[in-house]
This record gives structure tokens, C-alpha cells and sequence, in this order.
């Protein structure tokens, strides 16, 4: 949780642990292993919990400066000499309200958002259910992620009651995009997944995709989670992208009304789930692509 919402660079663990047993009291200590940071600045001890009794351990973390996900993970040791292992994903994604509103042209003018909430999109982990950012090879391409200069992105967002605003800036070595309309996503592009906070995993969400054509700029939903909303092209937004050495940089404005299925509930505190991914293209079709966030289950599923 953030402590303020004035600072979103000051979170705080909590870490809630019960005793399932029903007859026995138990008692142990708390061991981060990841991140390793936390570890050496965090630890928890608890005696004789009773049955069903629950400690919630409060700690504050050391300065979040990057928002990028971080994969936790922590063993709970009892001192009957059982370990339990407890493993997550940490998100501080910061969407802030948009006192003013940025100019959509594809360049991040100073203070046009605010410089305390871009995240990092980087390679993490090799696929798992609990893994960083991912990035994964396609259809036995044999494509291996060669560091940040071949494919690596930050990103920042704002909000009011009627708009969202997303600013993506994509580094990639080679760039290409060949296609338009429905094929956009077999190119260098991204797509962005979102839905209400009251959707649960596997339910109905918006899925767009944004790459620039051979046409220009182009916005395609391929999912849809409102009748009002039809599979097809998306123009009732703004969109630039810019083209900048190895950078494309992707500034969009979207109305809630295109991306949830009730934009009444928009207010602080609202928390719609939101799925980001890169599609990679090195001049062979779409061989690869990096996730951030798997909130919303297998974005893209419909093509692969």
C-alpha cells in the first residue's frame, strides 16, 4: 500500500499470517528472500499464535523510485522446524489524476506527467506463474532476448473522470510494421488490456492494439467488453506516435467508455485491471513479445 498518496515513492508491506491449525499454537519467524533489499531491512517474529489467530506485520519499504513489478518472495520458518514458502508479484503501478492535461503528439514535454510514476518493462524471470516482466519466443523462432537496446520500454499514465492517457516509450533495435487493421499486432506494436475492478481473472476485457502502419497510426480492439463497443477500428481517441532513433514512443487518450463496461466508477481509488505487452518484429513476422502484468490472464490468446 502506498503510505500517502502525495508520495508515490513511499509503500508499505503488509504481511498477514494466520494459524490453520485447530488445536495447537504455533510459533516461527518471517525470512524475505526477494527482493533482497527488503530482506535485510525487514524480519517478523510471532509466538505462540493460537488457532485460527492472524498477526499482521506492517514494514516500510526502502524508496520506490522505478515502479517496475518486483517478484516477492518469502519463507515463513515455524520452529517446529516446517518451512512455508509464500510467493507474489508486487505491483506500484501509479495512475495520478491529470490536474493538467498532456497534449497528445508523442513527446513528453517536462511536467507533462509526473517523473515519480513511469515504470520499467524489462526481462525477468523465465516464464512462470510468478514472473517478473516476461519475454517469450514464438513459434520456434529461437529469438533470444538480447538486453534492454533490442527490447525493453518505461511507461507512465494519468487519469480524469472521463479519459485515460498512456505514455509508452519502446526502445527496439529494429523496427518493423508491415500491416493495418486486424493484422497490426504481426509487427512491432503494443497491446493494452483493461476492464473493470469488479472483473475476476478469465472474465470479459478490452483488448487493443496500437502500432504505426504503413498508414500511420492505427488503434484495432480485437476483444471487446461492452456491446457499445464492436471489434474493430478504434478512432474515438486520440494517437501519436513518434519515431525516434531506436525509441517509438506511443501517446494515446482513450474515454474510460472504450475500455470499461461501466466508466461510472472511475474515481480515486478505483482500481481497473490493466494488462500491458510489446509485440517484438525483427523482419519475420512477430517472433516474440514482452509482458507487463498478467492480471487479466493470457492477453492475445485469440491469435496465438
Amino acid at each position: 500500500k502506498m503510505v500517502e498518496t502525495k508520495s508515490p515513492n513511499r509503500w508499505r508491506l503488509e504481511i498477514a499470517v494466520t494459524n490453520n491449525r485447530n488445536s495447537s499454537n504455533v510459533s516461527g519467524s518471517l525470512k524475505i528472500k526477494n527482493p533482497q533489499k527488503f530482506g535485510s531491512l525487514m524480519s517478523g517474529t510471532f509466538t505462540d499464535l493460537a488457532p485460527q489467530e492472524t498477526k499482521i506485520f506492517k514494514f516500510y519499504m526502502p524508496e520506490i523510485v522505478s515502479k517496475e513489478m518486483l517478484l516477492f518472495d518469502m519463507d515463513v520458518n515455524l520452529s517446529n522446524g516446517e518451512t512455508l514458502g509464500c510467493t507474489k508479484r508486487l505491483f506500484f503501478t501509479v495512475v495520478p489524476y491529470a490536474d493538467k492535461k498532456p497534449v497528445v503528439d508523442g513527446i513528453a514535454e517536462v511536467g507533462e506527467y509526473n517523473s515519480d510514476t513511469w515504470f520499467d518493462i524489462k526481462a525477468g524471470n523465465p516464464t512462470g506463474q510468478y514472473t517478473k516482466q516476461m519475454y517469450e519466443s514464438l513459434y520456434n523462432s529461437g529469438k533470444m532476448h538480447l538486453g534492454e537496446g533490442d527490447l525493453s520500454a518505461k511507461a507512465t499514465m494519468k487519469y480524469d473522470e472521463k479519459n485515460i492517457w498512456f505514455f509508452i516509450d519502446v526502445t527496439d533495435d529494429i523496427f518493423v510494421n508491415n500491416n493495418t487493421d486486424s493484422m497490426i499486432w504481426n509487427g512491432d506494436s503494443i497491446q493494452i488490456g483493461i476492464t473493470d475492478e469488479s472483473i475476476t481473472r478469465g472474465g470479459k476485457y478490452c483488448e487493443l492494439t496500437v502500432a504505426l502502419t504503413p498508414e500511420g497510426p492505427q488503434m484495432y480492439r480485437h476483444m471487446t467488453n461492452n456491446n457499445d463497443n464492436p471489434i474493430g477500428p478504434v478512432t474515438n481517441c486520440d494517437l501519436a506516435i513518434v519515431r525516434d532513433a531506436n525509441h517509438i514512443k506511443y501517446e494515446i487518450r482513450l474515454p474510460w467508455s472504450e475500455v470499461l463496461i461501466d466508466s461510472s466508477n472511475v474515481k480515486a481509488g478505483n482500481k481497473p485491471k490493466f494488462a500491458f505487452l510489446i509485440n517484438e518484429d525483427d523482419g519475420l513476422g512477430r517472433n516474440s513479445y514482452m509482458e507487463y502484468s498478467q492480471s487479466l490472464g493470457a492477453i492475445g490468446t485469440y491469435k496465438d
